[in-house]
């Protein structure tokens, strides 16, 4: 699971909160399997610089 744009200053209580009570209420489709356990959690930051190339 992902989630795209996280909350800016979101911390590790709050994400492992919310991974918790995914488990515990077993939201997602019970068709697809059931998530049983909380694996990770991560923040990626990515940054781009863009270079113009043109002469």
């Amino acid at each position: 699971m992902s989630v795209d744009d996280p909350r800016e200053g979101v911390d590790e209580a709050e994400i492992k909160k919310v991974m918790d009570m995914i488990v515990e209420k077993n939201i997602f489709d019970p068709n697809v399997g059931d998530i049983v356990e909380i694996v990770e959690a991560k923040i990626v930051i990515t940054d781009t610089t863009e270079f113009d190339l043109v002469v």
